[in-house]
């Protein structure tokens, strides 16, 4: 039973302790590293590695610099993905959502291990392992770094038209089977060319033996390539084959080693692509590492057969540039093979020496040569200088150690007296025996798909810099091969922050997107921190200090002070927002919590939420109306206003402009006046009464006489903020989850809090956002398959993942009475699934969150959410069992409630 007194007078003792902290950090749902160090970018029209200060620089150039009031400059991009370390564990790209810049004069940092290398200030983290925890730590506290074990592949194959980028010396152009195809002239040959070349195997090997052993010729006139890999059959037969696609022949010297070409043609590209010569100066173009994993095995072949050899079982190249080093370094991690580089007199040698690696390399990459393959393969098992090793305390081995068979309590023995660490293998082979509880120690340890290396941390001369950080969707990013992380519900967190504002109350505020066990670590140093919209899910809140959660989610186990209405008997799925509680317990911005309760939802409102409406009806900050409950009646042109409504679906009307726009001149309504596009709020009363009659026909004349009868209903405004997007509280909701869904979160608040800048901002976000929506629902209309228990939505490639599930709940409202479950591509091989049932259905029984909990327990991957709503992630190769588990949850849901 709903205990509301009970639950208010929660909320004001929550109020008491929020302004008894002097500076606490607000944490709602949704320091720095130089400019020299590189990151794998994709996506925004970017792809492969740049320096941070590059990323930056190009990113300010199309989006807006904004400077904060701690100075720091930031640029939120669109479409911008680094690679990161996922929660699950897993390398992958994560969204940007913001690149920060800044000026200092502190302390930097060197963080060096034999693989890499990367500059921070003294209080940037990076992910380690400490005290059997993998942990956010300053460097001056890790032990190890963590780098990663294999890169995922961007399945990218590069196209670059040679006449657009003006690349060919002389062509003569010509149109053959429908392309566009050149001449290139040469003394003995004519040779047909596509103008838009292709990146293949065989071009990516001869780039691979060029970095090796090529080099330019820059004569005027006879500018040309030099390869001096020549010798050897396998390589001549690359080499001669890429030169004959440029239409040149090649001239030999040095006793065959040498083969030269003058081809401006080529010269041009190469040029063009970045390679650099000079065997001391050479390094790989960025863009090469935002190619297709076969084209990447596909370089390395080329450059190990050009610079390679097999010694004592090694698989070996060096190379003057230390750069070049390391970059090759990172190619192979693309593979999972890790490579040493060690400096010599003759310079960098890059060595691959254990037994699985040097198997990964030969299956994966290999040489041109097959007497060297030969050689690696009879060599045998070789030296192994670099074991896996996993850094756990001699306390967690030693309890290990009790549970293991004879011949591995030796061996742990062993490594305690030597003061060494187990490996990978050891203690995956230890997971057999021990016990549950350090079963999951263990696993926790081992989840991350990393190597921990040692490192020297250097203290580097002071200057005035520029250095540079990166918010992401994980948390943390990897530079150089090395995780760091970054140090940087929209209207709940806003309502939050107005009433610290109000009172004139110091306050730091952050939006997150998740908390997770690597966000607990990083606020474990705040004395005071407020929770809103979470926390009620994770009881390691209890670890932090001073602690306030203002939740409306399911909670259980949470020591510290909560306001949250599922403790009082009050639904917080269906009664009560997160900004809902927020006003509950600041009475401040009723508005605010009404646009929170849109936007999960809870319309029409009740409970809870009836009780906030009315205190915001006596504060006239909202005003409740009856009228025509189409989305966008203040914002919406009058023809978008109707082609775009799904709540009634409109027969013959819906996702048809050029319908609209008949019905409207049929109704004799104008829908432009002095040149300006009238909205549904600028009609006349007659003209409103007309346009509603002429809906109702239509609908009653479609057999839908309820939704007819629903057409008028309650809509909220707030007569105190402009007349624009957030003068109403559906199309304030929309705009606010157009900031979250685009990764600008704080513009969202700023647009709460009156920010007028922000207002320009957010309509930006909002046009792409329905821009994207109208494609979604108009594919999801010709699309929707009946799978008998639920109707399903395809949108792999065609819908973002970002709005797969808002674009299934306006799918859902148009006339079928199932769930509908829609997926779309994920990162790194998964599926986005998201979940809407119609109430009617939640009414009776159907809970989605814990299907989605169920199936992903089953099949793989994460899951969970609301009754009415839910996601989950899985991998895209178990999508059939997921389908088929899901179709007999909810047929069995169906039978056991009788709603079928």
């Amino acid at each position: 039973m709903a205990d509301e007194e009970g639950f208010l007078h929660s909320c004001e003792e929550a109020r008491r302790t929020a302004f008894s902290f002097n500076d606490p950090l607000v944490v709602h749902h949704y320091d720095s590293v130089t400019g020299d160090a590189e990151v794998m970018v994709a996506g925004g029209g970017l792809r492969g590695r740049e320096t941070l200060s590059r990323l930056f620089d190009k990113e300010a150039k199309r989006f807006r610099v904004r400077t904060r009031e701690d100075g720091k400059e930031v640029v939120k991009p669109e479409s911008v993905r680094v690679l990161s370390l996922g929660r699950d564990g897993r390398i992958k790209y994560s969204r940007v959502n913001g690149l920060i810049r800044r000026k200092t004069k502190k302390q930097i940092y060197s963080i060096k291990s034999c693989l890499c290398e990367v500059k921070v200030t003294a209080d940037h983290c990076l992910i380690s392992l400490v005290n059997d925890k993998v942990r956010a730590v300053k460097p001056s506290k890790a032990g190890f770094i963590a780098m990663p074990r294999n890169y995922p592949d961007s399945g990218h194959n590069p196209v670059i038209d040679l006449i657009e980028n003006n690349l060919v010396a002389r062509h003569k152009q010509i149109e053959y089977r429908g392309k566009k195809l050149y001449y290139i002239p040469n003394k003995k040959i004519r040779r047909k060319l596509e103008s838009r070349l292709k990146f293949d195997e065989k071009l990516m090997c001869f780039f691979g033996l060029w970095i090796a052993d090529g080099c330019f010729m820059h004569f005027p006139g006879r500018e040309g390539i030099r390869l001096s890999c020549y010798d050897h059959p396998a390589t001549k037969s690359v080499i001669d084959e890429i030169f004959s696609v440029f239409g040149a022949t090649p001239v030999v010297t040095d006793e065959g080693i040498t083969a030269v070409v003058c081809n401006k043609t080529l010269y041009n590209l190469m040029k063009y692509l970045g390679f650099i010569d000079g065997s001391d100066k050479k390094l790989i173009p960025g863009w090469i590492f935002g190619t297709r994993k076969k084209l990447i095995a596909a370089f390395l072949r080329g450059y190990f057969s050009g610079d390679g050899t097999v010694s004592k079982g090694d698989v070996n190249a060096t190379t003057y540039s230390r750069l070049l080093a390391k970059e090759i370094v990172s190619l192979l991690l693309f593979f999972g093979v890790r490579a040493k580089v060690r400096k010599e007199s003759t310079g960098h040698k890059i060595s691959i020496n254990s037994i699985a690696q040097k198997k990964i390399f030969l299956e994966e990459i290999g040489f041109l040569q097959n007497e060297k393959n030969s050689k690696v393969i009879a060599a045998g098992p070789g030296r192994s200088n670099y074991p896996e090793y996993v850094p756990i305390s001699e306390k967690l081995l030693g309890a290990i150690r009790k549970y293991l068979p004879k011949n591995m309590r030796c061996q742990a023995r062993r490594i305690l007296r030597s003061g060494t660490h187990p490996t990978r293998a050891f203690l995956t082979k230890a997971l057999e025996t021990v016990p549950n509880k350090l079963k999951k120690t263990i696993k926790e340890i081992l989840t991350p798909d990393v190597y921990w290396e040692p490192f020297a941390l250097t203290r580097l001369p002071k200057k005035l810099q520029y250095v540079y950080d990166i918010e992401t969707e994980e948390g943390n990013f990897i530079c150089e091969n090395i995780v760091l992380k970054n140090s940087d519900g929209l209207s709940s967190g806003a309502l939050v922050a107005g009433a610290f504002i109000k009172e004139g109350k110091k306050f730091r505020r952050e939006c997150i997107k998740k908390l997770d066990d690597l966000a607990i670590e990083r606020y474990a140093k705040e004395k005071e921190t407020i929770f809103v919209d979470l926390g009620g899910g994770n009881k390691r809140v209890n670890e932090l200090k001073d602690v306030l959660i203002i939740d409306h989610h399911q909670t259980t186990g949470i020591e510290k002070p909560q306001a949250n209405p599922m403790l009082h008997g009050i639904d917080g799925g269906d009664e009560l927002s997160a900004a809902g509680t927020a006003y509950c317990v600041f009475r401040v911005h009723p508005d605010l919590a009404i646009v929170g309760a849109m936007g999960d939802m809870q319309s029409p409102l009740r409970g809870m939420n009836r009780w906030v409406l009315e205190r915001g009806v006596e504060s006239g900050e909202v005003k409740v109306e009856d009228d025509l409950r189409f989305y966008g009646r203040y914002c919406r042109p009058l023809v978008q206003f109707l082609a775009y409504c799904d709540d009634p679906y409109l027969p013959g009307i819906s996702y048809r402009e050029d319908k609209a726009a008949e019905l409207l001149n049929d109704a004799g309504i104008k829908t432009e006046t002095g040149g300006k596009m009238r909205v549904y709020a600028d009609l006349s009363v007659e003209e409103k009464r007309t346009l509603i009659s002429a809906i109702a026909r239509m609908l009653i004349n479609a057999n839908q006489l309820k939704k007819a009868e629903e057409l008028i209903g309650e809509s909220c405004i707030f007569p105190k903020r402009p007349h624009n997007e957030a003068f109403e509280a559906n199309e304030f909701s929309t705009m606010l989850n157009a900031c979250g869904r685009h990764s600008q979160p704080d513009v969202g608040v700023r647009v709460c809090l009156g920010e007028e800048k922000a207002y320009d901002e957010a309509r930006v976000l909002l046009q792409l956002h329905r821009r994207m929506l109208r494609e979604g629902i108009s594919y999801a209309t010709s699309h929707v398959q009946d799978l008998g228990a639920f109707y399903f939505l395809d949108g792999r490639n065609i819908i973002d993942e970002g709005i797969v599930g808002t674009v299934c709940g306006m799918a859902l409202q148009q006339r079928w009475a199932k769930p509908i479950i829609g997926i779309s591509s994920g990162e790194n091989e998964t599926v986005k699934i998201s979940g809407r049932a119609p109430r009617a259905l939640v009414n009776a029984g159907m809970n989605l969150g814990d299907l989605m909990t169920k199936s992903t327990a089953a099949v793989g991957g994460v899951g969970g959410g609301h009754r009415i709503a839910a996601g989950a992630s899985i991998p895209k190769d178990r999508l059939n069992e997921f389908l088929v588990f899901s179709g007999g949850y909810i047929s069995e849901k169906c039978r056991h409630d009788a709603l079928r």
